[in-house]
C-alpha cells in the first residue's frame, strides 16, 4: 500500500465529491480552491503553473487554465487531494 501524504484525511470529503465528476471548469475550480484551502496555496499554485497558468481562467494579462487542459489538471487535482502526489515536487508518494 503506497504511504499517502498527511492531508489526505484533510481532503477525502472533497476527493470523495469530486472523484467521479467531470473536469468541467466548476469542478476544477472547486479543486483547486479546496486544494488551496486544505492543504496550502504552493500546491495549488503548482498545479497551475505544470499548465503554465496562473488561474483556471484567463483573465487580463494572465495567463489561465486552456479548457483543453481541463482533463489532465483535473486529474492531478484528484491525485493531490487523494493524497498520493505532491505537486510541488516530481515525485509521487511510494
Amino acid at each position: 500500500m503506497p504511504v499517502l501524504h498527511e492531508w489526505h484525511t484533510r481532503t477525502a470529503s472533497l476527493h470523495g465529491e469530486l472523484a467521479d465528476a467531470e473536469p468541467s471548469f466548476d469542478n476544477l475550480r472547486t479543486a483547486i480552491l479546496g486544494i488551496s484551502q486544505h492543504i496550502g496555496r504552493a500546491q495549488a499554485e503548482a498545479i497551475l503553473a505544470r499548465f503554465g497558468a496562473k488561474a483556471i481562467t484567463a483573465k487580463p494579462n494572465v495567463p489561465g487554465l486552456d479548457e483543453t487542459q481541463y482533463p489532465q489538471a483535473f486529474a492531478l487535482c484528484l491525485e493531490v487531494l487523494a493524497g498520493r502526489v505532491d505537486a510541488t515536487s516530481s515525485a509521487v508518494a511510494s
